[in-house]
């Protein structure tokens, strides 16, 4: 079966927990990321090392491309500018860094060459913009998926520049205009706490949902700063809508200490999972 992983972010320990969850029940399992693989978290060093080893554009372990692997080749046109023309390391003309921590990532590895940048930036200039996958569910029925980082735009004749553009960038929710299910990280669950807290649609730090859209970026390297949610890295299930997470919601939980986790963990449990998510209960009526 197909599963689809949420946002990275250097959380290699979270990723490998996740990977060996998903494996140890389907041994044939076919991993699709939605990018973002790099910034923020503690390990990036090491996401990128398995990934180099193990992404391939038909492999086992696919991806898409993330905004943050794009805003990389983009610096690294103006890091070239500045190493062709201003020579390594001027003193009279810094060398331009990238927005978040990747070009401090490539300098503590050695890597902060034109030599030692190629094979990174190869990697992520051939990752693909999304991928649209069609899988049968076990009742027999077919289900047609848009994997992508951000949004897909379903509006016809589209410029292939605003499409790249909505494919990493957007941050719209909801697919109205295609039967087709978008699946897409880049805006944690985190952020969208307060949006259809009635209908359970948003469960923060956990896979959510709208309309034929489903969010798997739980938002993994913020799990320090919200301790009220689980913020864990999650995976969707293209063909059963399972969610897999390395542990149980509780679990989660109970890692900020036995008494306040329990507490944290019924609160959390009454807000938003006394009950399925209303769009989550759609699709699954309607192709499961």
């Amino acid at each position: 079966m197909h599963y689809v992983i949420g946002d990275i972010h250097g959380c290699y320990q979270d990723m490998i927990a996740l990977l060996n969850k998903i494996e140890s029940q389907d041994q044939d399992a076919q991993i699709i990321f939605v990018g973002d693989f790099i910034d923020r978290g503690p390990d990036v060093d090491k996401v990128l090392e398995w990934c180099m080893e193990n992404i391939k554009l038909d492999g086992k372990y696919k991806a898409v491309r993330g905004n943050h692997e794009q805003m990389v080749l983009e610096w690294y046109k103006e890091f070239m500018d500045w190493y062709d023309n201003a020579g390594n390391y001027s003193a009279r003309e810094p060398m331009p860094e990238t927005y978040y921590d990747f070009s401090r990532w490539m300098d503590a590895m050695g890597k902060l060459s034109p030599a030692g940048l190629k094979p990174y930036i190869d990697f992520f200039s051939h990752l693909p913009y999304n991928r649209k996958m069609t899988v049968e569910t076990a009742s027999g029925k077919t289900v047609d998926y848009r994997i992508v980082h951000a949004f897909y735009e379903y509006d016809e004749g589209v410029p292939k520049l605003e499409q790249y553009y909505t494919n990493l960038y957007a941050r719209k929710y909801g697919n109205y205009k295609s039967e087709e299910i978008v699946v897409h990280g880049h805006t944690p669950t985190i952020a969208l706490a307060a949006e259809d807290s009635l209908t359970y649609n948003i469960r923060p730090g956990l896979i959510s949902y709208h309309k034929s859209d489903v969010n798997v970026d739980c938002g993994c390297v913020y799990k320090e700063a919200y301790p009220e949610y689980p913020v864990m890295l999650g995976a969707f299930c293209l063909e059963t809508f399972e969610e897999i997470y390395s542990k149980s919601v509780k679990e989660r939980f109970l890692e900020n200490g036995a008494e306040d986790g329990v507490r944290k963990y019924e609160d959390y449990k009454e807000q938003y999972l006394a009950r399925e998510s209303l769009e989550r209960a759609v699709l699954m009526k309607m192709y499961l």
